[in-house]
């Protein structure tokens, strides 16, 4: 189940790709991650719902309701603490405060307690997990494009599927449209606008959404 999302996860790039470079010129074909993350997580919502509208099989529904709130949870809410993190982090930088091992470690405990009641000193060495979190280290301030991205592939593939007037042509342009603008401009074109709460609101109440339908079944 894992690697069918992937597969239609990396399809969401492929097709974003693709269209961008048979519509735009080399030198603004280039996407942003900052949009990237909406083309390949809205494919996972697309196959998400197809498997669901084909499936006959309560454990098998079970298993697909699972996945998406599991995916919710590792792409909107972690993510969005890991970004948490890294702005701390950095503040402490322009504070001028020394940086310790111990001091980055308690950041992330103060978060998981703050966004999930974890306490991570129950687990070993969870509370070093930012120092395997590459993307810490590589791609600074990359992290917190996942979250927009879902929110905004979310709200864009639900306007699609309720037949929103224009909904399917907004988000093809957005994939054709490359790098050629701003990416919350280009975002806005497409149907959502990232400085407002709306997309926002739409991953809650998606998720509040599949947990209902989980505890039905269960």
């Amino acid at each position: 189940m894992s690697d069918a999302f992937t597969v239609a996860h990396e399809a969401g790039h492929s097709m974003h790709t693709l269209l961008a470079n048979e519509n735009q010129p080399f030198a603004s074909a280039h996407y942003k991650i900052f949009v990237a993350e909406i083309a390949s997580t809205f494919n996972e919502h697309l196959l998400l719902d197809y498997l669901f509208e084909i499936s006959n099989d309560d454990q098998e529904q079970i298993v697909l309701l699972q996945q998406a709130i599991d995916d919710i949870l590792g792409t909107f809410y972690r993510q969005s603490l890991f970004a948490d993190y890294e702005y701390q982090a950095h503040k402490l930088v322009e504070e001028g405060t020394p940086i310790t091992h111990s001091g980055l470690s308690q950041i992330m405990l103060d978060l998981y307690k703050q966004y999930y009641g974890l306490d991570l000193e129950e687990e070993k060495v969870k509370k070093f997990v930012w120092a395997y979190i590459p993307h810490m280290f590589y791609s600074p301030f990359y992290v917190y494009k996942y979250a927009t991205s879902y929110a905004a592939s979310l709200k864009i593939y639900q306007d699609v599927r309720d037949g929103k007037e224009n909904a399917l042509d907004n988000y093809l342009g957005l994939l054709k449209s490359g790098g050629s603008e701003h990416p919350v401009d280009q975002v806005i074109k497409a149907g959502v606008d990232l400085t407002t709460k709306v997309p926002f609101d739409a991953v809650v109440d998606r998720l509040s959404e599949l947990v209902d339908k989980l505890e039905k079944l269960l």
